[in-house]
């Protein structure tokens, strides 16, 4: 009987130095670029050029080489162990005490050191005050991007961790109140370094946390309370602290006030933010906490999310009174940023490891790297997987440029205005890509990439929450329409930015004038161009509008056109100033023809919304 063997794939020992768009992107932002000409031809050197230094990229390599090696062997081997040992919940101890437990394998323990040190989390505190400033978010991000490919989701407490410093900078007093948890959430010191939950998630479930919360706090004194309630999904339940939002009784509630409440009663009251430690710090027992069971889930096997009862929890109030929904939008902006970095970062591994595999395994007596089909479909995977990329890198720099701005208040604001609009850009697009184009390269792969042990269903498992966590791509969509309510210059400093892109007129480097690259780059130009007029017109169009429903049936597909107008404005932007212009430029091009039109938004009148409710619910519509 003859053998049947594969070399399987190979991360070669580093994920940084096989990354070649990751190293051109941080090299082209270390440095800026001042040109005395804007009107020259892109595919000419500008005349007169000087550069001055944002950071130094060779001291950034140096700590990426790294992290990449890190990435690339201990990491995977790590989060397999963790996997194989998921968390237990301990509910009793021998005597039959109540103990509610949550035992983790050492390997989940390991990955949480490493997720400190490597600095996921702290850099993008502790690095403002160095050479990288208002790039320190960047910087963040880029590790982040190469940490969380194959780590058991460690990543998710540590981007709640990321949001709840957030939040605790962006509300007045908290940072000084709470000293100590602020500096243990941003520290790079395992030692030090704690983790942060965020209960927001209850019985009736889903995004809208303002209408589902049932939540009710009691007042004790001052600021505290005592929390009763049931959180349903509780994501890091090993962490050490947690915000969560409740409603405020009554004043001279009592307990048992609290508890016959019903649930029109609780929506009649203001949500309100609360700061908690999961357990009591002189104990160490939980905080009024009991833990029904631990979730069995699709994926992220290794990540402890748990059901939880409140039952007179001690909470502090963080926010003021019936504001807790708007004090955790800049969380929110943080923690979708990051489930969008991790879908990046889970398409480039999968695309690396498809790309490594097609050098090794043969087919019909080739190699699948000269296979036209299959180079074909890798070809296309990878335009995809780039355009992500810029989105996210994108929105990540210049979350950082708000919080370290320049002298310029004009770019502030501006900055602000892309960040409100990106971070659900980003999310949805990015988490709605990642998990077909992982199970393309499940398949690039075949059999061996089914099996279990080779590690890679395991990527595919993981991505499947990225388009459901911090919100489904319709919560995004209609987040994009509440901007476009609520602050419609957002979108138009998009739009604005799209323009100055398509009719940019130099880039960094000398490329020979060859008539085919300047037939596909007056094809991007018009392309966008005509896309933005065609997104003014829908926008026109929505405004006038009388009907809810016209709106919001096609706020995915504007969402998705935005989106997608965006990223060839990226992806333009960095053939300009790359130096691998002709190679950029065909990548943009590619996105195009993948994606005509750029802009497609079905206009569903009420006739074709009759038809879509009987198509939707068939015989279930009499339930309804």
């Amino acid at each position: 009987m003859s053998s049947f063997t594969h070399t399987p794939p190979s991360l070669d020992g580093n994920v940084f130095t096989a990354d070649s768009l990751l190293q051109a992107y941080l090299k082209r932002h270390s440095h800026k670029l001042d040109c005395t000409s804007a009107t020259q031809s892109p595919l000419q050197q500008p005349s007169i050029a000087t550069t001055t230094k944002n950071f130094d990229y060779r001291q950034l390599e140096n700590e990426l080489r790294n992290l990449g090696h890190l990435a690339a062997t201990t990491l995977p081997n790590l989060a397999t162990i963790a996997e194989k040992y998921p968390p237990q919940h301990i509910a009793y101890d021998a005597w039959q005490n109540r103990v509610d437990e949550i035992e983790t394998h050492p390997a989940w323990k390991e990955l949480l050191r490493h997720a400190a040190e490597s600095g996921i989390v702290g850099d993008g505190y502790h690095y403002r005050s160095t050479q990288y400033s208002r790039y320190a978010r960047l910087v963040q991000f880029a590790k982040l991007y190469l940490f969380d490919a194959q780590c058991a989701v460690v990543t998710c407490p540590m981007a709640m961790t990321d949001g709840a410093a957030k939040l605790m900078e962006t509300q007045e007093g908290l940072v000084s109140r709470f000293r100590e948890v602020y500096e243990g959430l941003i520290s790079k010191n395992p030692k030090i370094a704690i983790t942060a939950g965020q209960h927001m998630t209850e019985t009736r479930g889903g995004s809208d946390v303002s209408g589902a919360t049932e939540t009710v706090a009691l007042h004790e004194n001052n600021d505290d309370y005592k929390l009763y309630g049931f959180k349903w999904f509780t994501s890091a339940i090993d962490a050490q602290v947690a915000f969560t939002l409740a409603r405020i009784a009554p004043k001279g509630s009592t307990v048992d006030d609290v508890l016959n409440m019903t649930q029109e009663q609780k929506k009649k009251i203001p949500l309100s933010l609360f700061f908690m430690y999961i357990r009591e710090p002189e104990t160490n027992k939980l905080n009024g906490i009991t833990v029904y069971r631990l979730k069995n889930k699709l994926g992220t096997k290794a990540l402890p999310t748990a059901e939880l009862k409140l039952h007179g929890a001690s909470a502090t109030l963080v926010s003021p009174v019936g504001r807790g929904i708007a004090c955790i939008s800049p969380m929110l902006t943080v923690t979708r940023t990051w489930n969008a970095v991790c879908a990046v970062s889970k398409m480039r591994r999968i695309i690396h490891l498809v790309r490594d595999y097609s050098t090794k395994r043969e087919a019909f007596g080739k190699k699948l790297g000269v296979l036209p089909a299959h180079v074909q479909t890798l070809a296309r995977m990878s335009v995809e997987y780039e355009g992500c990329f810029h989105l996210v890198m994108d929105c990540a720099k210049r979350i950082g440029f708000t919080e370290v701005p320049d002298s310029s208040s004009e770019e502030l604001r501006q900055n602000q205005e892309l960040v409100r609009i990106l971070t659900p850009l980003a999310k949805m697009y990015t988490g709605k890509v990642a998990v077909p184009l992982i199970s393309e390269g499940l398949e690039c792969i075949g059999g061996q990439g089914y099996m279990e042990d080779s590690g890679i269903p395991a990527i595919l498992r993981d991505a499947q929450v990225l388009p459901v966590w911090e919100g489904t791509t319709n919560v995004q969509a209609l987040d994009v329409l509440r901007v476009l309510k609520k602050h419609p210059q957002a979108i138009m400093t998009l739009m604005n930015r799209v323009q100055r892109l398509a009719t940019k007129g130099h880039s960094l480097h000398q490329t020979p004038t060859c008539p085919t690259l300047d037939d596909m780059l007056k094809s991007i130009r018009e392309t966008l161009l005509k896309s933005l007029k065609e997104l003014s017109q829908y926008m026109e169009q929505m405004k006038q509008s009388r009907s809810s429903d016209f709106v919001e049936a096609g706020a995915r597909g504007f969402a998705f056109s935005l989106s997608r107008v965006y990223i060839l404005a990226l992806m333009l932007e960095h053939a300009f100033e790359n130096t691998e212009y002709e190679r950029d430029l065909h990548a943009a091009h590619s996105f195009v023809r993948m994606h005509t039109p750029l802009v497609n938004v079905e206009q569903v009148d009420e006739s074709r919304r009759k038809v879509d409710q009987i198509l939707a619910m068939g015989e279930f519509r009499s339930k309804l």
